[in-house]
């Protein structure tokens, strides 16, 4: 009994690491694998010298950077938010 309870334990094991990889694999080749296309986003100088640079959506989709800016300090990310150009016309649809 005990035997069959360890091979169910690693068989599920295994399961979860294959879901999980394949999870992490099809988010590379979607929104990961190239996010300035997927989100519809431009690089832009945010400076007239040219020395910040950014990225600024062009279309109904974007990725949004939440930063907490104290003075004298480096800006620190405290959040992020991405939506595709897919949901943007589910809502304007009124499907969400």
């Amino acid at each position: 009994m005990a035997l069959a309870g360890c091979i169910l334990f690693l068989l599920y094991c295994r399961y979860i690491k294959t879901a999980f990889m394949g999870y992490v694999k099809e988010t590379f080749e979607g929104d990961l694998g190239d996010i300035r296309k997927h989100y519809k986003l431009a690089r832009y100088s945010g400076e007239p010298n040219g020395e910040k640079l950014g990225l600024r959506p062009i279309d109904k989709s974007g990725f949004w950077v939440a930063e907490l800016d104290a003075d004298g300090l480096e800006p620190t990310i405290v959040g992020c938010l991405g939506l595709g150009a897919l949901y943007i016309l589910c809502v304007s649809l009124g499907v969400f």
